[in-house]
């Protein structure tokens, strides 16, 4: 498992269960890279496959999914992940006066040989108006569940359905640094308008 880390990296945390659905525990590496005069850190998620007794093939590479260790805001923390029922989880939050948490759901997908982006949930609070958003999108589907409220409007809760089309996303392709459209084309082009709701 030492050949999937960098040289000079650490593994910060390690996880093992079975995401292949073949009852072997597979592995998954949440990697810190070395300090560097006070410098963010960038972190790195791997995932492997159990093959073999000391056999690995790995699936998943997110050099960009897990926030770098300054990259939280005033707020500070750390990545979260655990495997649930086969699927990865991912959980962040960070942020100042707009703070954001995210679940991202990740799972093997065979056909391909690596971790699809099947599902995220994404709150945005505004701390200094109390003003929130859920997004609740189902990547496999394209369905997406969006909830506000914004009490200086007098709306106490707005929800609807959205439908959108994405093509297939896996770990490589997301970036949880990036708040731009480009980086996030499964949420409404108004997803960081904290002004008011979300269209």
């Amino acid at each position: 498992m030492a050949d999937f880390v960098p040289p000079g990296w650490q593994i910060e945390q390690q996880l093992r269960a079975d995401l292949g659905g073949d009852s072997r525990p597979d592995a998954v590496l949440m990697l810190i890279e070395p300090e560097r005069d006070g410098a963010d850190r960038r972190r790195l998620l791997v995932v492997l496959l159990a093959r073999g007794t000391a056999d690995w093939q790995r699936v998943g590479l997110g050099p960009r999914v897990l926030l770098c260790s300054g990259c939280f805001g005033p707020l500070d923390g750390a990545p979260r992940v655990r495997i649930l029922n086969h699927v990865l989880l991912v959980q962040q939050d960070g942020g100042s006066r707009y703070a954001i948490d995210r679940t991202q759901r990740f799972r093997y997908e065979p056909a391909t040989g690596r971790m699809r982006f099947i599902g995220e949930e994404r709150d945005v609070l505004d701390r200094h108006s109390l003003s929130n958003a859920h997004y609740s999108s189902n990547l496999l589907t394209g369905q997406q569940r969006i909830d506000v409220n914004v009490p200086e409007k007098q709306t106490i809760t707005s929800s609807r359905r959205r439908a959108f089309s994405l093509a297939a996303w896996y770990l490589e392709s997301v970036d949880n640094e990036c708040n731009a459209q480009a980086c996030l084309p499964w949420l409404p082009a108004s997803h960081n308008h904290y002004d008011g709701l979300p269209r």
